[in-house]
């Protein structure tokens, strides 16, 4: 997991720049704006996600994700959901 939203944490490009030293398969991000939801200072996932190739990206209906040793390296986009 890794913050994406900066002001509090490192931001979009910075998190991106970390994706090559944190060698990670699976990388989720994480402490962005969502919608009316969060900090007007603080970025929204797809200031993160333009920096990111489209194909990594993979987009889950839930807020939980099973990794598995078959789980395939990607940029892991989980859904927020109210309760």
């Amino acid at each position: 997991m890794i913050p994406v939203g900066g002001t509090y944490t490192i931001d979009a490009r910075q998190a991106h720049a970390q994706l090559e030293t944190l060698g990670a398969r699976v990388v989720l991000p994480m402490h962005y704006r969502l919608g009316a939801l969060g900090l007007e200072n603080i970025g929204t996932l797809d200031d993160f996600l333009a920096l990111c190739p489209p194909e990594a990206i993979r987009r889950y209906e839930g807020s939980a994700l099973e990794l598995t040793a078959e789980t395939p390296a990607q940029i892991g986009v989980l859904t927020y959901q109210m309760t």
